[in-house]
């Protein structure tokens, strides 16, 4: 079992608050049984994982093939085409998930979008720092080198090439409050402390938001239940976006006919 603390597999992001866990299943000579392949284990640890009440877990098995999606199974692009509000988004897009776990042909869906992920929002006072004469610039420079981290140059030393990067140390970017020991230089050269400038408070919002076709999107992944075909879970799916959509459906060249639908709200576009 191997786990990467910090990246979200779906998403290929890296967040602070999420983690991917990779688990090795036995060779197939050792797992002859029915109740042993890889979809009837994930169907026995999926209740387990949900009975979990400090995160949001969910299993799921890479792609037959490397490279094409994040998952195996199939992907679906839930998109707003009003650019309406997130949070109005992400209630469709929720009861578009809910109404496909109905679905016999179904075996799980999931989606990475979460709207209520806690965030910190940083807003400048432009008025104030062009007073005391600090380029905005430096204020956001600041504030990416010393929280974020910066990345300086490579050099050679020792027949390996190594990486500069320049950040604060961890316990100096700790609480929002910390923003308190980080300087910017003014106008006349006085070292003006950061938290005169910026506000600091605490939001919620996502950690992702897709663009799909230039539209704001929500992915989805999903596999077909046992006995089901992925075309008759794309018909299922399509089923069910009828009911909450205007559907239209799409054509790919050199692609088979894939589902494409409008809602109310929003809009999806499987794949």
């Amino acid at each position: 079992m191997t786990t990467l603390g910090g990246l979200d597999r779906l998403t290929n992001t890296i967040n602070s608050n999420v983690s991917t866990v990779i688990t090795l299943l036995k060779p197939w000579d050792e797992r002859d049984k029915m109740h042993l392949d890889q979809q009837a284990i994930l169907r026995q640890v999926q209740p387990k994982l949900a009975q979990l009440q400090s995160g949001i877990v969910f299993g799921f098995g890479l792609p037959p093939i490397l490279g094409l999606g994040t998952a195996g199974g199939f992907e679906l692009m839930l998109q707003d085409r009003t650019d309406g509000d997130l949070s109005r988004f992400s209630d469709v897009t929720q009861a578009f998930v809910q109404a496909a776990r109905q679905r016999p042909e179904i075996a799980s869906i999931n989606t990475g979008l979460r709207t209520t992920v806690p965030q910190f929002r940083v807003d400048l006072d432009t008025d104030k720092t062009q007073t005391l004469g600090v380029p905005v610039t430096d204020v956001f420079s600041a504030l990416q080198t010393f929280l974020g981290g910066l990345y300086v140059n490579d050099f050679n030393r020792f027949g390996r090439t190594w990486r500069v990067l320049m950040q604060a140390e961890p316990q100096f970017r700790v609480r929002p409050d910390d923003i308190n020991q980080f300087h910017v230089r003014g106008r006349d050269g006085d070292m003006i402390p950061l938290s005169t400038l910026v506000d600091v408070r605490r939001v919620s919002g996502p950690e992702v938001i897709y663009r799909y076709n230039r539209f704001r999107a929500a992915q989805l992944t999903g596999t077909n239940a046992p006995g089901y075909s992925s075309g008759q879970a794309a018909a299922a799916l399509e089923q069910v976006a009828r009911k909450c959509c205007s559907w239209r459906p799409c054509t790919r060249a050199g692609a088979r006919r894939s589902p494409s639908c409008s809602p109310f709200p929003s809009g999806c576009s499987g794949r």
